[in-house]
């Protein structure tokens, strides 16, 4: 594959969904390089986003003809998903589709949509068991992925009772002896677990490969079977790779926390200990549903150890998912013991998922005051700044009082030691609690906009950017508002539209530059980004003569090498210019001079 076909394939990727046409003008550049069927299946599915169902077949029989299927190398999935849909969903030829649909899978074996293609092929083939068992798998792997809702609803009665009946046409003992013999378990764990024997007395199994294919082959938590094998585990203290494994398996699927518990109480281990696990292996990423979880199954015991370990406060992460257990299962009791780990824990951000749920709104203001007063003190170890937390403090505690001149020289000094701390650590996470037209709110913010100002500036634009509502008119008024910077909604929106190229991005740009040309003129020639010198083009559009001002002053002021060609290409718009053109050749500056030398040498 050349450089050149790749470049043109790159290219057209970028506009595969946004602009089909344009990708398929590049794509069949790519093919002009050499051919290749993945090239084929990309233009043909460009053609179904443009319904044009002739060039839509016309180009998949193309890729099929040469070597879809018979590619060595076969590097990516899409393709072979795409084409498979195409011959399930419009050609109707599903054993033809099952071909391609299981190759994709060989490739990516959990994507959603290469599972979806796979499953309605098999309904269609009337392979009901295999369909079923893919759904299954699809719903452990995403149960609310969007393409497949109508299959989930369809097909619920059987998604329950999947396990129950894939038992019925499996003997469980032969297929058990099957995953132990295939991973070389030893005898004394294969008796144990189909009950030969009551006797534990081998030392150590490699437990991962055994509990992933009995994942696989749908054995139920709830059987004796599995029971056996976590009471060995139990045993054995290993334990910890039914979690691992577990974990692995069903870390995109919330019910995995009932499906353990439910498995180890009925092995018969211990409540805290289950507890505990379930904390260390799901607790970062399921803190919601295991608060929710512990405090629904609080027993007197429960409650006992939870208060004793918050004394000790082990991590965070235990801080965050007891105490949100103990208020969701009795707020009036527990509050205060939570607002004592709360303030022994003062410095730590992690607990401001806590701060949420706590209703005394008071008690949350003084928490952030005191942080934000500890940060800045931290800043101001040797007192350079006297008196600045009290300000600071008056500033948030005080309703009328107003940022000073100190908080704002203050701010200074800090914003460039500190950028991009302050709104990350209190306002960030601080809109989750408080309404965004609240007065301490509002405090916090105008102190970020003096201590943080390009963050908190850029977060802002990023914001409301998201917003249903957006719009350009929106945006005057937000940056009215805020009191913000043309240049930063600029600069914001510039990045934006080099990341994904949306079509308003643009639109936004195009009316800042309208609006504020002399204010975006002075920015764009200080910058050396190169996305924010991309957008030259439409100052010229707007205003060439202003437009050569800036040109002359990048040029002379040691321009980005990379955006050379394209200076050139816009000066080259202002021949009767020779004479500064000269100049620039004559310059000392090296890069100044190689502009003036082409400019020279491309005019004459």
């Amino acid at each position: 594959m050349s450089e050149q076909q790749i470049k043109y394939w790159n290219k057209a990727l970028k506009f595969h969904l946004i602009e089909p046409e344009k990708a398929i003008e590049l794509y069949l550049k790519a093919l002009e390089c050499e051919i290749h069927p993945f090239l084929y299946t990309n233009i043909a599915e460009c053609y179904k986003f443009l319904n044009d169902k002739i060039n839509e077949a016309k180009y998949y029989l193309l890729a099929e003809e040469n070597g879809l299927l018979e590619l060595d190398y076969k590097y990516s999935s899409n393709p072979y998903n795409s084409y498979a849909w195409y011959l399930y969903e419009t050609k109707q030829d599903y054993e033809k589709a099952l071909i391609y649909s299981k190759i994709s899978l060989d490739i990516e074996p959990n994507k959603e949509s290469h599972l979806d293609t796979y499953i309605r092929i098999n309904f269609a083939l009337n392979n009901q068991n295999e369909a079923l068992r893919c759904l299954k798998k699809l719903s452990e792997i995403n149960n609310t992925f969007k393409d497949s809702l109508d299959l989930f609803e369809l097909y619920k009665e059987e998604l329950k009772n999947y396990s129950k009946n894939f038992f019925k046409t499996v003997n469980k003992e032969e297929l058990l002896l099957k995953i132990f013999n295939d991973n070389n378990t030893h005898q004394n764990v294969i008796d144990y677990v189909l009950g030969n024997t009551t006797v534990i007395d081998y030392n150590y199994i490699e437990t991962s490969d055994i509990l992933i294919t009995m994942f696989k082959n749908n054995f139920d938590f709830e059987d004796i079977y599995f029971s056996r094998f976590l009471i060995y585990l139990n045993e054995k203290q290993m334990l910890y790779s039914f979690y691992s494994v577990l974990y692995e398996v069903y870390k995109e699927n919330k019910t995995a926390l009932y499906t353990a518990y439910k498995a180890l109480k009925k092995a018969e281990i211990e409540e805290t200990k289950i507890i505990n696990f379930l904390i260390v292996y799901f607790g970062s990423n399921f803190e919601e549903e295991l608060s929710k979880f512990i405090s629904e199954n609080l027993t007197e015991e429960i409650e006992n150890i939870i208060l004793k370990k918050l004394k000790t406060i082990e991590s965070t992460n235990y801080v965050i998912i007891f105490s949100k257990a103990l208020l969701l299962n009795n707020y009036d009791k527990h509050i205060d013991s939570v607002k004592k780990v709360l303030m022994k824990v003062l410095y730590s951000l992690n607990t401001n998922k806590l701060l949420y749920v706590i209703k005394d709104d008071e008690f949350v203001k003084n928490i952030y005051i005191k942080r934000i007063l500890g940060f800045i003190k931290s800043y101001n170890k040797k007192n350079k700044y006297p008196e600045i937390e009290t300000e600071i403090e008056k500033y948030l505690t005080i309703e009328n009082y107003e940022i000073t001149n100190k908080i704002k020289e203050f701010g200074k000094k800090f914003e460039k030691r500190y950028e991009n701390y302050f709104y990350d650590y209190f306002i960030e996470h601080s809109t989750y609690k408080y309404k965004r037209n609240g007065i301490f709110y509002q405090k916090m913010l105008e102190l970020s906009f003096i201590l943080d100002k390009f963050t908190t500036e850029y977060e802002i634009f990023k914001e409301f950017n998201y917003s249903e509502s957006f719009n350009y008119e929106r945006l005057k008024e937000v940056i009215y508002e805020y009191n913000l910077q043309i240049s930063q909604a600029f600069d914001y929106f510039c990045g934006e539209f080099k990341e994904n190229k949306d079509v308003k991005f643009k639109k936004y740009i195009i009316k800042l530059i309208e609006d504020n040309f002399d204010i975006l003129g002075d920015f764009v020639q200080n910058s050396q980004k190169n996305y924010i010198l991309q957008t030259l083009t439409v100052f010229y559009k707007i205003n060439p003569e202003k437009t050569y001002k800036i040109l002359i002053f990048i040029v002379n002021n040691n321009p980005n090498p990379k955006f050379e060609a394209k200076l050139i290409k816009l000066l080259l718009n202002y021949t009767d210019k020779i004479t500064d053109f000269r100049k620039f050749a004559d310059s000392n500056n090296l890069n100044t001079r190689k502009i003036g030398k082409e400019l020279l040498k491309k005019i004459n």
